[in-house]
């Protein structure tokens, strides 16, 4: 039996069990510059890894991922894989799913009102306990304001642990906000509906 061919049982032992999250599947479709040499088995894959907060769940698309090129060593003497090199790729701006990524960051966050008769009503949020005074008009846009300045010193940190230049950060930040206050006004909208007044 090949080399090959033992590495290609193992990984259907395996099944999506391996060590390194290698797959029958995943090696047919991304493997590249495979080579043996001293008995063993050299190739190349392309690897994701969840970034700027997003996520992983197996099976699922990641809504933000950065991209590494991962080298990996069968070694049929003992029947196991290694990484033997990484290089990290750039993280890739045009694939992040702005709208997933806020509701996976914003998901946490729960809304409440309740009545204050005088001054309209109090919108309450639980997770961070604040409170606002709102109007039943009112486009909540103060509230959603103080509730993103909580991912600031969050996004400060993560940007620069990613490297990421100035301009794209910038970017990423925008939009973020844009799609978080989107998805938390629906949430606010949607605690209004639910709320019970007195008459």
């Amino acid at each position: 039996m090949s080399v090959k061919d033992n590495f290609l049982a193992y990984l259907a032992f395996y099944g999506k069990d391996e060590p390194n999250g290698l797959t029958q599947a995943k090696y047919a479709q991304r493997a590249y510059a495979e080579y043996e040499e001293d008995g063993c088995l050299y190739f190349k894959m392309e690897r994701h890894r969840s970034a700027l907060g997003a996520t992983y769940t197996r099976g699922l698309p990641m809504a933000a991922f950065a991209t590494r090129i991962d080298k990996y060593q069968y070694d049929p003497k003992d029947n196991s894989t290694s990484v033997v090199e990484s290089v990290e790729e750039s993280l890739d701006f045009k694939s992040i799913d702005y709208d997933r990524l806020a509701e996976e960051m914003c998901f946490d966050f729960g809304f409440e009102f309740q009545d204050n008769a005088e001054n309209g009503y109090i919108l309450k949020e639980h997770l961070t306990g604040d409170s606002w005074i709102v109007s039943q008009d009112e486009d909540f846009k103060g509230c959603i304001d103080e509730i993103l300045l909580l991912f600031d010193e969050y996004f400060e940190i993560i940007l620069n642990t990613e490297n990421i230049d100035k301009e794209n950060a910038k970017k990423f930040v925008v939009n973020f906000k844009e799609s978080a206050s989107e998805y938390l006004r629906e949430k606010i909208e949607m605690a209004w509906d639910d709320a019970e007044f007195e008459e």
